[in-house]
């Protein structure tokens, strides 16, 4: 009897570790790659008659039959599922097949999506120079979201010859035409780090902040927030050594705080966390703005920054209820519960006082306006920018005013940056919704792991 039962076992343990070599296999090899796809579909034609038999999730197989038509959208969406696995087999290897040949077809977002996978060394069969010249020709006739996604593949070099100036120019001339605040954040954030081929200028990255967010890009604001209150150590530094320490950079809690109001507001997670540090101390400037604490309003916005795991800081927001009484506990938590992010327009329509300055309230939000006619005159390639005051014809006095600020060095950008590792944003969902996919399933599936991490 002990006899067979052994035998039994290893008979089990065979079939067992057979069984999971083949689905090992499948996942490795699932047949629905570019090569062999046309053929899977014709075995699953049966199967597919009805969605209980399919081993595709709901929509798969038809968009699989259009991706195999050359519809660049589904093949796009097709290789997500691919490499996530999300209704389909897991199959990377296909998944980056579908996705390169939608960067082929001149995808912004499937291009951009393998950029950044061939930027951190992983191996994807892709001819840059397709990809390039489809995204030219579209960029060419006008499209934004191709000249975005085009410009740091020029600067660089990938597909076409390098060209760092010309990257530039393109990425700027995107940002000129665009009506949203993304392509404008990301000139500011190579502007601030000074990388392929733009170089480090802080005072630039931060007018460019200041253009994102007056079309309503939440991080932007935050980030806004974060420069204002802080002096860029090196800087500070040679600025010492120079025997100029009048020259550098002046912080303005005021600022400061106006941008992180108003991206709170709006559900900026980061800036809510931020901002209710802020009101639980006093803070003060060398321009003589103060803002005075407020613990009821600090446990507010500590509460709201809590929706997000990675704020969820109790041991904070332990060190400032025992001080609040309960009646002013209860207003904290009536006010949490009926509260609402609220919606550009409407962030915009309400005055926002500032705490501590009786009847003052945070200037206007600059506005918005077609830049090229300030910005021709003003910017000569690859060296100092002029007259910078001729950009307040679009700012108004909020910009016009802004102080020359000295170069940050990389350093402190990545001190900066491990601050704001927690409220990361998949800007690449955000570009995959914008670039004529109207799929909501393909928005699900781009916010997820395969968005770049920026921060």
């Amino acid at each position: 009897m002990q006899v067979m039962s052994g035998r039994l076992v290893r008979i089990l343990s065979g079939a067992l570790a057979t069984l999971l070599l083949s689905i090992g296999t499948a996942r490795a090899d699932s047949g629905l790659g570019p090569a062999t796809a046309e053929s899977t579909l014709g075995s699953l034609r049966y199967k597919c008659a009805l969605q209980v038999t399919c081993p595709l999730g709901e929509g798969m197989y038809d968009a699989l039959k259009r991706a195999i038509a050359g519809n660049r959208v589904d093949q796009l969406l097709f290789g997500l599922a691919l490499v996530d696995g999300r209704n389909v087999p897991q199959d990377e290897a296909a998944g980056k097949s579908w996705i390169a040949k939608a960067a082929e077809a001149g995808h912004p977002a499937a291009a951009e999506w393998i950029q950044h996978r061939l930027r951190n060394g992983e191996e994807v069969e892709v001819d840059e120079t397709k990809v390039a010249t489809a995204l030219k020709r579209q960029a060419d006739a006008g499209d934004i979201e191709s000249m975005r996604v085009l410009a740091p593949m020029i600067m660089g070099g990938r597909g076409l010859a390098k060209d760092p100036q010309a990257g530039i120019a393109l990425l700027r001339k995107a940002g000129e035409q665009s009506k949203d605040g993304y392509v404008a954040y990301q000139i500011a954030e190579l502007f601030l780090i000074g990388t392929n081929g733009m170089p480090h200028d802080h005072d630039e990255a931060m007018r460019w902040y200041t253009i994102a967010a007056s079309r309503g890009h939440i991080f932007s604001m935050e980030t806004l927030g974060g420069l204002w209150e802080n002096v860029p150590i090196n800087d500070l530094v040679a600025a010492m050594r120079s025997g100029q320490p009048d020259k550098v950079f002046k912080p303005d809690i005021v600022q400061s705080y106006c941008w992180r109001m108003r991206a709170a507001l709006m559900g900026g997670r980061l800036a809510e966390y931020e901002l209710a540090q802020m009101l639980t101390r006093r803070s003060s400037d060398s321009r003589g703005n103060v803002i005075e604490p407020d613990l009821v309003e600090a446990d507010v916005w500590f509460r709201l920054g809590a929706r997000s795991a990675s704020y969820n800081n109790t041991q904070v927001r332990a060190h400032i209820e025992p001080e609040l009484t309960t009646a002013q506990l209860d207003k904290v938590k009536q006010r949490v519960a009926a509260w609402h992010d609220l919606s550009f327009a409407e962030m915009k329509a309400i005055p926002l006082a500032i705490p501590g300055q009786e009847g003052q309230s945070c200037p206007p939000m600059p506005q918005p306006c077609r830049l090229p006619r300030c910005h021709r005159a003003s910017v000569r390639w690859g060296g100092e920018l002029r007259a910078r005051n001729r950009h307040s014809a679009c700012f108004g006095r909020n910009f016009g005013a802004y102080p020359r600020l000295p170069m940050t060095s990389e350093s402190d950008v990545s001190a900066r940056r491990v601050n704001m590792t927690a409220p990361w944003r998949s800007e690449m969902s955000r570009a995959v919704a914008k670039s004529a996919i109207a799929s909501p399933l393909l928005f699900r599936l781009s916010a997820s792991k395969h968005a770049p991490r920026r921060r």
